[in-house]
């Protein structure tokens, strides 16, 4: 008797459970695929073992073999940090507005998301000066004497749309999903792994991603969107490659 409580009493503990054991190894999983296949040089020996030269021999000889790569690299976001993450959310039975993924927004906090531009903005200036900020952006290594303006252009619009699949991800689908467990403690895990991926970065950012991350995850559960937060990420990465490749070139 005592045997069947016990089990019946796991069962009831492990079922309670059963979500949050889901919602971790699926952005465990997510995040492991985005690490080993986000890049175009970690698929080498995959197509090398299947035998598509001719695709290795795009992403190895091609003319604008470092543009393609960057190119596979924001594809790679967009699977590993958007798509993916919203199947596992429809999947869920669970509305994308109950993770953040609505425009509106309480007006009380547009003047939050001002200060935050107004303090990040004179960072970024100083940032983009200093020799390590400018070999790190952009990520495509734009060069006016090699590449077209066309070149820079399409890079940066994709780039972008990267730092939706990042807030989606980090915001909305990892933030929010905690929050049904843990509440507000949720920004505290999602900002774990949201520093971990600017590892190899300068220093002050990863530093910086710490306060950016707990920041903008206590004003997306508080205004119960990521699309502030969106903005301004795209703010300060559109700036830095600007800034960075005015310094280096101009």
């Amino acid at each position: 008797m005592n045997l069947e409580m016990i089990d019946a009493s796991f069962k009831q503990k492990l079922k309670a459970e059963k979500p949050i054991i889901s919602l971790t190894v699926t952005a465990c999983i997510l995040l492991i695929a985005k690490d080993y296949f986000g890049s175009a040089f970690q698929i080498y020996p995959l197509l090398d073992y299947f035998n598509f030269d001719k695709i290795l021999s795009f992403f190895k000889n091609s003319k604008d073999a470092h543009f393609y790569k960057q190119l596979y690299w924001l594809l790679g976001c967009y699977l590993f940090y958007l798509f993916l993450p919203i199947c596992y959310v429809l999947f869920s039975r669970r509305k994308l507005s109950e993770i953040g993924w609505r425009l509106t927004f309480p007006k009380k906090h547009l003047k939050v998301y001002l200060f935050l531009a107004f303090i990040i903005v004179p960072v970024i200036i100083i940032a983009a000066t200093t020799e390590r900020f400018q070999n790190t952006y952009p990520f495509f290594k734009f060069n006016p004497l090699i590449h077209s303006w066309q070149h820079f252009a399409i890079w940066e619009t994709g780039y972008m749309f990267q730092f939706v699949a990042v807030e989606f991800f980090f915001r909305g689908f990892l933030l929010f999903g905690f929050a049904r467990f843990i509440g507000p403690y949720a920004v505290y895990v999602a900002v774990i792994p949201y520093c971990m991926i600017h590892f190899g970065k300068p220093l002050p950012e990863t530093i910086g991603a710490i306060i950016a991350g707990i920041v903008l995850g206590k004003m997306a559960l508080a205004s119960k969107s990521i699309f502030p937060g969106i903005l301004i990420h795209c703010l300060v990465g559109f700036l830095m490659d600007c800034l960075s490749t005015y310094h280096k070139y101009f």
